[in-house]
């Protein structure tokens, strides 16, 4: 998950995904900027230097933070406002869609593509790669929920309401209970998340950092696999997953269901151990900013999160990002004949 500065007052944060995936700002409500809201961006001012205009109660006229708020709420479907500019335009910054200048304290930016820094690509094509991918990949969430919209019955019917109480209940002990000295809550998280066939020694670590760690509203996936690594020299990405998820159910979950739906691209085995951390980090925040478009999109909205409201009233309360992954956990691709 990068860590990057703001272009005016160089305030650093944090953010997962990018601008062809969806980004997603690690702060409190976590606002989420759509690729198709960043695409939007580039082509309204696609050739133009305009001001950042990020100020909260006097944007500048014709800039992007005046732009942002009165067009976000159609075009992102989340309200946005000048001062989540800041964060924006340090985004398309920092992976090189635009670069900026400053005139005493104004932030200008310019989206001429032949400005744009060139990587042995001419400027020009450069920019039209960024937009194709985020084409291509706003397509993506779309043809994934009709997927799921066309079996939602049978998914729906996979789904117990017993595997479904006992996440409830995980949910609503872990603040109540010593995690790492409850027994009943450990076998009941081993059972539910398959966390079998570990030593004694490894549900005595990790209970131990879901104990110390669950208050932590701010933790992070990194933190918590580079964590597993020095301790302990495995890289453990669903294991990581689940602990953050747990913590912080509007997290998804990483395992190989929803890596095979997603189509991600996890690093090979053979890869070196330190290489493979660091690829499962990209790997997450790129799971991360798909599923925040999915849950998004109007097919989930209006369609498949209703169908499971009405099938298991008594779970409505559940995260829209757990609701999708129990969607995706029990769908099954159809396989073709080869």
């Amino acid at each position: 998950m990068p860590r990057i500065c703001t272009l005016k007052k160089e305030k650093e944060f944090a953010y997962s995904g990018s601008v062809s995936t969806g980004a997603t700002l690690l702060f409190t409500g976590r606002p989420y900027i759509s690729p198709e809201f960043f695409r939007a961006i580039l082509h309204q001012f696609n050739g133009k230097t305009i001001p950042g205009g990020f100020s909260m109660t006097d944007p500048t006229p014709g800039g992007l933070g005046q732009w942002v708020a009165e067009n976000s709420g159609r075009l992102n479907g989340v309200n946005l406002t000048p001062r989540h500019c800041s964060f924006i335009a340090a985004i398309l910054v920092h992976e090189g869609l635009i670069v900026h200048s400053s005139k005493g304290n104004a932030v200008f930016l310019d989206f001429r593509p032949r400005d744009l820094p060139t990587n042995n690509m001419d400027s020009s094509r450069r920019l039209k790669a960024a937009d194709d991918s985020i084409v291509r990949l706003s397509k993506e969430p779309s043809v994934i929920l009709d997927d799921l919209l066309k079996d939602v019955d049978e998914i729906l019917r996979r789904i117990t309401t017993s595997h479904l109480q006992r996440y409830d209940t995980l949910q609503t002990d872990l603040l109540k209970k010593n995690i790492d000295s409850d027994l009943g809550y450990q076998c009941l998280f081993n059972g539910f998340y398959r966390m079998q066939r570990r030593t004694k020694e490894w549900y005595r670590y990790y209970f131990s950092m879901l104990q110390r760690e669950k208050h932590n509203k701010s933790i992070t996936f990194k933190q918590v696999i580079e964590q597993i690594y020095a301790d302990k020299h495995r890289v453990e990405p669903a294991f990581s997953s689940k602990l953050v998820a747990t913590i912080c159910p509007e997290m998804p979950v990483y395992d190989k269901h929803v890596r095979e739906n997603l189509s991600l691209k996890v690093p090979p085995q053979y890869s070196p151990a330190k290489d493979r951390v660091q690829k499962f980090i990209m790997a997450y925040a790129t799971l991360d900013g798909k599923v925040a478009t999915l849950i998004r999109d109007p097919i989930f909205t209006t369609k498949l999160r209703p169908a499971f409201d009405r099938k298991f009233p008594a779970y409505a309360h559940f995260t829209d990002v757990k609701k999708l992954d129990l969607l995706l956990w029990q769908y099954r691709k159809a396989k073709q004949n080869a």
